[in-house]
């Protein structure tokens, strides 16, 4: 079990977060944690920045209380379906009573449907995000690069050869320093880390003259042999094409949802029905998805890690 004990009361206090190796400094934010006072009652959450390598910085929170966010999230999905039921029923009969001159008698089962289909839809989606927290996401805000963090690598500079472990500033962000806890020099002529039992040789590109390429407002790059890049020493970064086409995929079929509930559901001719799903799924896009997506993921369980506990 992890021990987080606070060190200062200032408003961001320095906790010595213990395991069985020596205690280490963690620099975190409880604003839900009133002067150290009491935790907040079952089904809360307390929010806390974690500066260590399990979160990379980001601000994570911890739901007291199991089932509670999975409650939420089924309370706000069954609004938006409400929502939509409504806003297809009465709009339908505004707009098709004024663009066909009479509307569709059945609409009272069609719009609740149509609002159906594409609840369940958000209800799937919003599982994976529940279950991935920031991989699946709308074409504005999904990033299908990653960077991974390794635990150390040895930099070679000259005949000179240094480990260096990672370890994290204030902020979170991961830095890497030696034994005399000084960071790398850049650029190094080899950086060397380990994947398994293999020793992987990451070397800085250079230009036909042997110089270091230097890209403006950008650091060298390193490569191995597979062509994987390393834009800062430690940190390996990869673009994932299976979460980019996953990604492209989730939202080409919300479209498609759109247009389908509008056009077979709703009974508007397809090029009415094209023009208002793009309309429709453009404000989902921008406002309500995200905001649902983003609640999914901030009530997602923790990441894999040490568990923690406030300590008097």
């Amino acid at each position: 079990m992890l021990a987080v004990q606070p060190t200062n009361p200032s408003p961001a206090p320095r906790l010595i977060v213990s395991r069985s190796e020596a205690p280490t400094e963690h620099f975190v934010s409880l604003p839900t944690i009133d002067d150290w006072g009491s935790l907040p009652p079952r089904g809360g959450s307390q929010r806390m920045h974690w500066a260590n390598a399990a979160t990379r910085g980001r601000e994570m929170t911890r739901t007291v209380g199991r089932g509670s966010g999975v409650l939420w999230l089924a309370l706000i999905l069954a609004f938006v379906w409400l929502t939509l039921a409504v806003l297809f029923w009465v709009g339908s009969l505004w707009i098709q009573g004024y663009v066909y001159n009479e509307a569709r008698e059945d609409l009272y089962w069609r719009a609740p449907v149509a609002a159906a289909v594409l609840a369940l839809f958000l209800a799937g989606w919003t599982f994976l995000a529940y279950t991935a927290p920031g991989q699946f996401d709308v074409l504005t805000s999904f990033n299908p690069v990653e960077n991974r963090d390794f635990e150390e690598f040895w930099g070679v500079r000259g005949s000179e050869k240094v480990r260096y472990q990672r370890s994290s500033d204030e902020l979170g962000r991961p830095v890497y320093l030696d034994s005399q806890r000084r960071p790398a020099p850049e650029p190094l002529d080899e950086i060397i880390v380990k994947e398994g039992e293999a020793e992987v040789v990451f070397r800085p590109e250079r230009d036909a003259q042997g110089n270091f390429k230097v890209e403006r407002g950008r650091p060298v790059r390193y490569r191995d042999d597979r062509g994987r890049i390393m834009e800062r020493p430690g940190t390996l970064t990869s673009f994932r094409w299976g979460l980019f086409v996953a990604n492209l995929g989730l939202n080409a079929i919300h479209l498609a949802a759109w247009f389908l509930s509008v056009w077979l559901l709703l009974r508007f001719q397809w090029s009415h029905a094209l023009g208002l799903a793009c309309v429709c799924w453009l404000v989902m896009t921008l406002t309500i998805v995200p905001l649902l997506l983003g609640k999914a993921a901030e009530w997602s369980p923790p990441p894999p890690g040490p568990t923690w506990e406030a300590v008097d």
